[in-house]
């Protein structure tokens, strides 16, 4: 998100969705440890909810976002433990499904993004030698 963020037009925004991403799993995280999910099953997961995801993330960057940096630092990681309490309670699922009956989408599919393909291909080859 960092390295998004130079990027001229595009960068600002993508940065922020990334963020946003960022915020959620930390907060989903623990619910999905908690429960002794598969890292497999997580990525599944977050990368099939993603517009949930979003959303879900979207206080937390805002908060970190529009005041000075460590002001939004400290607002952000103050209310984290709140975001966990939420998330604990939270069914990606179920809000999805919710949200396409409301459209009349019953049975539509919001399709998988790859959020995680670039960080998967980069573990999960050959590990580099250190000689």
């Amino acid at each position: 998100a960092l390295a998004a963020d130079l990027v001229p037009l595009v960068g600002p925004p993508l940065a922020f969705v990334m963020w946003c991403w960022c915020y959620a799993y930390q907060a989903f995280d623990y619910q999905w440890c908690l429960g002794r999910w598969s890292l497999e099953r997580r990525l599944a997961t977050f990368e099939s909810a993603w517009p949930f995801m979003a959303g879900f993330g979207a206080s937390s960057a805002l908060l970190s976002y529009i005041p000075p940096f460590y002001a939004g630092a400290a607002v952000a990681n103050s209310l984290f433990p709140l975001y966990i309490i939420i998330a604990m309670g939270a069914d990606p699922a179920k809000a999805r499904a919710r949200a396409l009956g409301r459209w009349g989408l019953e049975g539509g599919r919001v399709g998988r993004l790859p959020v995680f393909s670039t960080s998967n291909r980069l573990t999960s080859g050959p590990p580099a030698r250190c000689s």
